[in-house]
């Protein structure tokens, strides 16, 4: 039997995705409410006996991804820090046991079948593959151990430049020496675009209860989840949504979905929307055709993010954002990433929020038209 090594990169999120904050994890970004990022990722190899997996990122990250794999408790995948420098890299290569290498980043959600991706491998040995899926080319490369070290060491000049390990692999040395692209079934969920993460996390509240999604959840199984459940208030009304653990609702919520730990206040009122973690809306907000991007520092974790009688997006609108017409359109409104959002604030249909906004960015201009964005500077 073939051996296999895959190896995760932290690399982030591409710098064209609007309302992320810089070097977040993408591993430990959330989706679909209870999960994250890197769960995907590991559910794809959980039930292939001859791949070992190892994730690969740099100090500033590790205690995040370590974290979430402790919500993995028969997982034994190990976190490589590794410092600049591709030489340490290679080092690691010429020592391995494995047969075939795959590399791949935790910035996208694809599911797959890996006995296909293994056989599809072993039957190019002497080949650098790179993969797509349904016709979608994706960061995900592979080759045999002698193939991947032979395309390594053709870049002797790289010792001077300053990017992390992953970015000279993804953005520089496979990206510029894959010999074919092979595609393979399977399916993506997000891969770089606002509107699509908003759609296929609103796709879930549609199909909970299909074939398709139990097919897909059941890989999921081994995951050990916090204990916290959601609390609906007397005054909560639910409506064909999605409530996740710790969060409390004492407004009206319909056809979205609601993200950990996220509190909708009295008067509150979320449609057709997706609230990620830790969001804080203050009492009589209205929010439509939404996407709000989780709160993750502490200091937005604790306080109430966005105002009392806000009011974000519309119910009807196909309008897109004059500064990111391929990221939000379809009528969506976004708000990044730890952004606040005064009192008695209007966002309009198709307008985006920058990441860590503060609250004097709107309360100078309480109305953004729509299509219209906000950042925290001048630049974007």
């Amino acid at each position: 039997m073939k051996n296999f090594s895959i190896y995760l990169f932290e690399k982030g999120f591409s710098g064209d995705i609007p309302g992320f904050k810089k070097h977040f994890p993408a591993a430990a970004f959330p989706f679909w409410g209870e999960y994250l990022f890197i769960d995907f990722l590991l559910a794809n190899f959980q039930d292939c006996p001859q791949c070992v997996y190892l994730l690969v990122t740099d100090n500033r990250s590790g205690s995040i991804i370590s974290s979430a794999l402790n919500r993995w408790p028969e997982n034994n995948t190990p976190v490589i820090l590794l410092e600049k420098g591709i030489q340490k890299f290679i080092n690691r290569i010429e020592s391995e046991n494995a047969d075939f290498i795959f590399l791949s980043t935790l910035s996208a959600i694809n599911q797959l079948d890996p006995d296909i991706l293994t056989s599809v491998m072993t039957a190019s040995p002497h080949e650098l593959l790179k993969f797509s899926i349904d016709t979608i080319p994706v960061d995900i490369y592979g080759a045999s151990r002698k193939v991947l070290l032979k395309v390594l060491r053709s870049f002797p000049n790289l010792s001077a430049d300053n990017r992390s390990i992953a970015a000279l692999l993804f953005d520089h040395i496979l990206h510029t020496s894959f010999d074919v692209i092979e595609d393979i079934p399977g399916r993506t969920f997000f891969q770089n675009n606002l509107t699509q993460l908003y759609k296929k996390n609103l796709w879930l509240v549609s199909n909970i209860d299909s074939s398709e999604y139990n097919s897909i959840i059941k890989r999921f199984q081994k995951i050990r989840f916090s204990d916290k459940p959601a609390v609906i208030r007397n005054e909560g009304v639910i409506k064909n949504s999605i409530i996740s653990g710790g969060s409390q609702i004492d407004g009206y919520v319909e056809n979205s979905l609601i993200f950990k730990d996220v509190n909708i206040r009295r008067g509150a009122r979320v449609i057709n929307s997706i609230v990620m973690n830790h969001n804080r809306i203050g009492a009589d907000s209205v929010i439509y055709n939404s996407l709000i991007l989780p709160c993750v520092s502490e200091r937005a974790k604790s306080s109430q993010n966005i105002g009392k009688q806000v009011y974000i997006g519309l119910k009807n609108s196909n309008v897109c954002n004059q500064d990111f017409p391929d990221q939000i359109k379809g009528g969506i409104t976004v708000v990044g990433m730890d952004a606040e959002i005064p009192n008695n604030c209007v966002i309009e249909a198709g307008c985006f929020v920058a990441a860590d906004l503060p609250y004097h960015k709107l309360r100078d201009k309480p109305r953004l038209k729509r299509g219209y964005s906000i950042f925290n500077d001048k630049k974007r």
